[in-house]
């Protein structure tokens, strides 16, 4: 859990931090930089937010920031979430993951905006992968060097521990590390596009999608098995559920 402190004012900022810190939660915000303004964690040393909470702090998006910007976020122990599907869809700036890479930060990923794009890691680690291989080409191409060549396994662990560290919640989730909670996604290899397998890694970033996910452990409890949900009314439920928030959005204002 956390608290969702963006907000368009200092006095906004600081309010939402100090109450994060009075319910010991971790923050997290949407970060873009702008042309014109002072940047954005400029602003937050400035006020002692990251001297203070830095590390407890998951910034999302982060585009368009220079160098000194990523630092700030590595040198106070903070944490990026690059959600690369919205970004480049709803012209949020690209995705900023080699930048993230120069200055030494392993980002997570996420969605941001589940109505837009899908919500699944596999999405969001295909457009990851893309995103960044097209940046480290055209770097190439730019200055003549060879490119930097991000794997699908460094993308793979953008979903997973490092998901789970942003969260603060590696010591329980994220790897398969024997003391961890038993945490797994097994995934099936029996559609043609997942045969042959030649690399785990590259299989899951770059080929499966959700319709291979055939087994679901949580905690240690089984609540997916052979691609069938074990609780029968969970989708039913969560449907019905759908239906009428979308009915209470959609009727007239009176």
């Amino acid at each position: 859990m956390a608290l969702e402190v963006t907000t368009g004012s200092e006095e906004g900022t600081l309010a939402n931090w100090r109450l994060a810190a009075e319910l010991d939660l971790p923050v997290a915000l949407h970060v873009l930089g702008r042309i014109g303004e002072e940047p954005p964690l400029t602003m937050l040393r400035r006020l002692g937010l990251l001297a203070a909470h830095g590390r407890r702090a998951t910034y999302i998006h982060a585009t368009d920031l220079d160098a000194s910007q990523y630092a700030l976020i590595r040198d106070s122990g903070g944490h990026l979430s690059i959600t690369p599907a919205i970004e480049m869809l709803m012209g949020q700036g690209y995705p900023p993951l080699l930048d993230a890479l120069d200055a030494g930060l392993a980002p997570s990923l996420s969605a941001d905006v589940e109505v837009t794009v899908p919500s699944d890691m596999f999405t969001q680690m295909r457009a990851a992968l893309q995103a960044v291989r097209q940046a480290a080409h055209a770097r190439a191409r730019l200055d003549g060097s060879g490119p930097v060549m991000v794997t699908a396994g460094q993308v793979l662990s953008f979903a997973t521990i490092e998901g789970a560290r942003a969260l603060g919640l590696d010591d329980r989730t994220g790897s398969l590390t024997v003391g961890k909670q038993a945490d797994l996604i097994v995934l099936s290899t029996g559609r043609p596009g997942m045969r042959p397998v030649h690399d785990p890694a590259a299989a899951v970033v770059l080929a499966a999608d959700r319709g291979d996910v055939d087994t679901v452990v949580v905690a240690g409890r089984v609540v997916k098995e052979g691609g069938r949900l074990l609780d029968a009314d969970a989708l039913p439920r969560l449907y019905r559920q759908a239906d009428a928030l979308r009915g209470r959005l959609a009727a007239p204002e009176r």
